[in-house]
């Protein structure tokens, strides 16, 4: 007698309440589309959702209001660095862990900057979850550090390197998918851009701010270090901390460590951040550490959206 197959149910259980957290800002997610096929010069603004490094984010809706996006405005005064850096970014193969770039807009004039249309993901930043939360658990942080790494994978091969990862740079939909944002224009920091640097320099390697110009991905694993961190604490590292002493001490390598964590853990986070970059291990490498055994049976029951 012939035998049916059936296709596994994958047990969620140890993360509904992070996709529960992730659903209480998704009113607009279900409508969003993955490949639209639409004028950018034609579409209307109708919500602020914050800023960004070099302009601000709002959700426009597209022919007759089927399509739903966010949209970047580019300031005027960037430049052509980071308008050469856009065309790189809607040039990059779609991953399901980066944020999908779908066009940019005509630039007309000074009051009508360009913008860069991407894919609207409606759970928040995984910063907004872990404070919500107070902080998460060690399985739960792995799933998402998973996807992290899945991106940030795909971003190395593909011979482009963040620089500026942090929480905040990182979207999670409403089914608990992890998207990587902030690819448009991050930059190492300059002393005179104080705003940058009190929300970036918890998250940058050492090396970067020590001042060298010579770096590779090695910068995103480090930061990645920060992140987990981030998510278990509820909080980046040096939370309360001066400016100053954040330099003092991440330059000097002194982190500031979780109040409790696994063995397995503590390992994975050493592999991120060992003074020496080459000793870092890629992005590759460590999604194959025993930290993630949780996570690689969550993933593959996570929707995209």
């Amino acid at each position: 007698m012939a035998t049916t197959s059936s296709t596994p149910t994958v047990d969620l259980t140890g993360y509904s309440h992070i996709m529960t957290a992730c659903s209480r800002g998704a009113w607009l997610a279900e409508r969003a589309e993955k490949s639209p096929n639409f004028d950018p010069d034609n579409t209307e603004t109708f919500r602020f959702i914050g800023n960004a490094r070099n302009g601000h984010v709002k959700i426009v809706t597209a022919e007759l209001n089927t399509r739903v996006m966010a949209a970047k405005s580019v300031c005027s005064n960037t430049g052509g660095d980071i308008r050469k850096e856009i065309d790189l970014i809607l040039a990059l193969p779609s991953h399901r862990n980066i944020v999908t770039h779908f066009a940019k807009s005509t630039p007309r004039e000074i009051f009508y900057p360009p913008r860069i249309f991407m894919e609207f993901v409606g759970g928040g930043t995984i910063v907004d979850l872990s404070k919500a939360l107070g902080g998460i658990t060690e399985n739960e942080a792995s799933v998402i550090v998973f996807q992290i790494l899945s991106g940030l994978n795909h971003l190395h091969e593909n011979h482009v390197v963040h620089r500026d990862m942090k929480g905040s740079n990182v979207l999670i939909s409403f089914t608990g998918c992890v998207k990587i944002i902030g690819l448009c224009g991050p930059k190492p920091m300059s002393v005179g851009d104080e705003h940058y640097l009190v929300r970036s320099a918890p998250f940058v390697a050492p090396e970067i701010l020590l001042g060298t110009t010579l770096y590779g991905p090695e910068v995103d694993i480090w930061s990645t270090g920060a992140v987990i961190i981030e998510l278990l604490e509820g909080g980046h590292p040096w939370e309360d901390s001066l400016i100053l002493d954040i330099f003092t001490q991440a330059s000097a390598y002194q982190w500031p460590r979780p109040k409790s964590m696994s063995a397995r853990l503590e390992a994975l986070l050493g592999n991120c951040i060992f003074r020496d970059q080459k000793e870092r291990l890629p992005a590759a490498t460590l999604l194959k550490d025993c930290w993630f055994d949780f996570a690689n049976k969550m993933v593959s029951g996570l929707g995209a959206v």
